[in-house]
């Protein structure tokens, strides 16, 4: 990833995201210093990362949304968040109602390493001095390629998924095999723990009788930085993932299954990263870098035509396709897309669905990732149709000479639903929110005045017309003017001008 490509992206995160389906809206659900994950408790909570060392929970609110956020642990004096190294994976426990565990994954001075914590009972904040280590010694050389995912799949509740990246140096090799492909390196690899103990279990692939070695906790190998990764969620199927990851000048989404080996090497993309040898490691698809979070909907209004699987990229919103093959492992467009993205107004670094059924979307940048701006959006779908923005003038057109008075008429219409709000902009800097205004733009010039109108379902719509105000000036002329054959002209006695 390359975070620091991201601060042009601030000036558009306040704004109403447009999608590709005008049948799609999304709401701001808070906005803070940048955060590199989220998840959802079974209690209802949820739950995120910032990348400096926070982990923030959100209390619903009984409207189907949330309350501000508190602190429900703060690593911060234990987390080097230089670069892309910080505070980067989190998932909580699928009984956590029972168990009560959070799991992190986060960066030190040292090593990087796996910890659980665990709620207090009130599911406000950790327990003072619970946090237990599960893993640590995992590679650190580097401030970038860290990986750091982690998840639980569906069918398995008792053991922990875990991505690491190649650490920028995964590349070397050992025995002729590069350290990424080696199950003896943690460098670049998908890893699968006891969420009790950190060991390793008997049905990994590479399993050797040792539950504390480190190929007893391997689950696939040959990766340079997988970001993300997710599982199917509908049908879960065993021992599969589609991991997002980071090339070197192209990034893939792949159908991993167990055991397999995706190929990294000092090769680079040419070497074998964008068409793996193992059949069992399958390059779905390739984007310009630098790709972030996953996520996959296999019913519902975000599965139009079947299960689809949505991709996010730091420089182009967030993609889906059409989930597609008898293995579920082919990624074909979306015909209503017509070839464009789904939105590209929003950063996913982590993509998930709620419980609501809603994608949610968390954002993060370099270093320490603080200014405020950062957000999370859950994005909705409304089974209505958007509404429809229109507004008349007078004059009409709407031209005449400065200063000039425009009364602007709002006839918008939202089939099935209200127009719950409106924002005209005048184009000359100013606004207004009522129904039917008027504004005096004392200045001549060619102005676009812009009404924006939403509905009680949230979604938007917007239209234009131009405003022409003028300035009359008076022109005389002195002397006598001639044509060719020696004529008199008529005077010109004045001309409007427009500047």
């Amino acid at each position: 990833m390359k975070y620091l490509l991201m601060f042009g992206w601030v000036g558009v995160l306040w704004g109403q995201p447009t999608f590709v389906d005008p049948h799609y809206t999304a709401d701001l659900v808070y906005a803070g210093d940048g955060m590199t994950a989220i998840d959802f408790a079974s209690t209802g909570q949820l739950l995120a990362i910032e990348k400096k060392g926070r982990v923030l929970i959100f209390q619903p609110n009984g409207s189907g949304g949330f309350f501000a956020p508190t602190v429900f642990a703060d690593l911060t004096s234990q987390v080097n968040w230089s670069g892309e190294a910080g505070l980067l994976g989190l998932a909580v426990d699928p009984d956590f109602a029972s168990t009560r565990h959070v799991f992190l994954f986060y960066s030190t001075d040292d090593d990087q390493r796996i910890t659980r914590l665990t709620s207090n009972p009130g599911f406000t904040a950790m327990e003072p001095g619970s946090e237990l280590v599960l893993l640590s010694g995992l590679p650190r050389t580097a401030n970038f390629h860290k990986a750091g995912e982690l998840r639980f799949h569906p069918l398995d509740p008792e053991t922990l998924f875990c991505s690491t990246g190649d650490d920028g140096e995964g590349i070397g090799t050992s025995g002729g095999i590069p350290l990424v492909q080696h199950p003896d390196f943690y460098h670049g690899k998908i890893l699968r723990i006891s969420k009790d103990n950190g060991q390793g279990v008997s049905s990994n692939p590479f399993w050797d009788g040792d539950p504390t070695s480190i190929r007893s906790r391997v689950w696939a190998v040959g990766f340079r930085n997988p970001f993300r990764f997710t599982f199917y969620p509908g049908a879960p199927i065993p021992d599969l993932l589609y991991s997002s990851e980071n090339g070197d000048s192209t990034d893939r989404c792949s159908w991993v299954l167990m055991g397999s080996n995706g190929a990294w090497s000092a090769s680079g993309d040419s070497g074998g990263f964008l068409n793996p040898p193992d059949p069992n490691h399958h390059v779905m698809q390739t984007l310009p870098r630098s790709v972030l979070g996953i996520a996959i909907a296999d019913s519902g209004p975000f599965a139009p035509g079947g299960p689809t699987l949505y991709w996010a990229n730091w420089l182009s919103g967030i993609r889906r396709y059409h989930l597609t093959g008898a293995n579920l492992d082919t990624l074909t467009a979306i015909p209503e897309d017509s070839g464009q993205v789904f939105t590209d107004d929003i950063v996913g670094t982590d993509l998930e669905f709620g419980p609501d059924g809603n994608l949610y979307a968390a954002w993060s940048n370099g270093d320490d990732s603080t200014g405020g701006f950062f957000t999370i959006r859950r994005i909705r779908f409304s089974g209505v149709d958007p509404p429809v923005a229109a507004f008349s003038t007078t004059p009409n057109p709407a031209t005449g000479p400065a200063p000039l008075m425009v009364s602007f008429t709002d006839s918008s219409s939202a089939p099935g639903s209200n127009i719950a709000s409106r924002l005209w902009d005048f184009g000359d800097g100013a606004s207004s929110s009522a129904t039917n205004p008027s504004h005096t733009y004392t200045e001549p010039g060619i102005y676009t005045a812009r009404l924006t109108v939403t509905n009680d379902e949230g979604l938007v719509d917007s239209v234009s017309q131009t405003v022409t105000a003028y300035r009359t000036v008076t022109v005389t002329l002195g002397g006598t003017v001639f044509d060719a054959r020696t004529l008199p002209a008529s005077p010109l006695a004045s001309a409007n001008e427009l500047r």
